[in-house]
């Protein structure tokens, strides 16, 4: 079924890598590094050949990036099905450097998870979208997520985009942009930690008064801290411990609770 686009001032994503893609066809074992998991083009993805999830053998998938791999990819492609479900987990050391990522393409019905977790690394070198069509999530336990532009839903009506930080750091280098209404856009803190440019920093205060960033699931701007330099970046945390607040205020941070 077509689905409705959303008029929106962003810059058009163009999957060129859809033409030249691996497709991802688990062979049993789960492994992104096991050149027998992927078809269309020979081998692994690498820097000008895509990773995409289509769930040629069966649904839901699972897709795991452990230590000691390095999986690369030009742009990465979850759940672009109608009624799939696809799951990536970077873990232990494990890293992924890719040139654009979309976590849940098409469809209403299409659901893709990427877990980050441990000491892995995400390096999205242009953008990071979390539901464009379907539902997709991001969820973090630890390591690091950067991406130059990140997108809590776009393009679909009904897309609906989630992120869960429970632990690691989420950094957008550029822009942090949430859905508009037809879409429904969401993010929660708990143990993490979202860093965005110092400009943004009312842009996500924003955010949080609109309620579509939330501290362990509750509403408001009391339930945050924020730390900034006064010049290039801003974080944002769920309210910490007292301990934790002073020795981040040793750090020589300019740290604020809303009130």
């Amino acid at each position: 079924m077509l689905k409705k686009i959303i008029p929106i001032v962003v810059l058009l994503l163009t999957f060129s890598g859809l033409a030249s893609a691996n497709y991802f066809f688990d062979t049993g074992d789960h492994k992104w590094t096991n050149p027998s998991n992927w078809v269309y083009n020979s081998g692994l993805p690498d820097a000008t050949i895509g990773a995409t999830f289509n769930g040629w053998n069966g649904s839901p998938e699972v897709c795991n990036i452990e230590s000691g791999d390095n999986a690369v990819c030009s742009d990465l492609v979850s759940a672009n099905t109608n009624g799939f479900t696809t799951t990536l987990n970077v873990k232990g050391t494990g890293t992924l450097t890719a040139t654009n990522v979309v976590i849940a393409q098409f469809d209403d019905a299409t659901t893709a998870t990427i877990n980050v977790m441990d000491n892995a690394v995400v390096n999205v070198a242009a953008t990071l979208v979390v539901g464009q069509g379907g539902t997709g999530t991001l969820h973090m336990t630890g390591g690091t997520v950067t991406a130059n532009d990140i997108y809590v839903t776009m393009w679909f009506e009904g897309a609906v985009g989630h992120i869960q930080l429970d632990g690691g750091v989420l950094v957008a280098k550029n822009n942090f942009w949430m859905g508009i209404d037809g879409q429904v856009s969401s993010a929660d803190i708990s143990g993490g930690t979202l860093k965005v440019p110092y400009a943004l920093g009312s842009t996500i205060e924003a955010y949080i008064a609109a309620g579509k960033i939330t501290a362990n699931g509750l509403n408001g701007l009391s339930n945050f801290v924020e730390a900034t330099d006064g010049a290039t970046y801003w974080t944002f945390q769920a309210v910490p411990e007292p301990i934790t607040m002073s020795l981040l205020g040793l750090g020589g941070l300019f740290l604020r609770r809303k009130k």
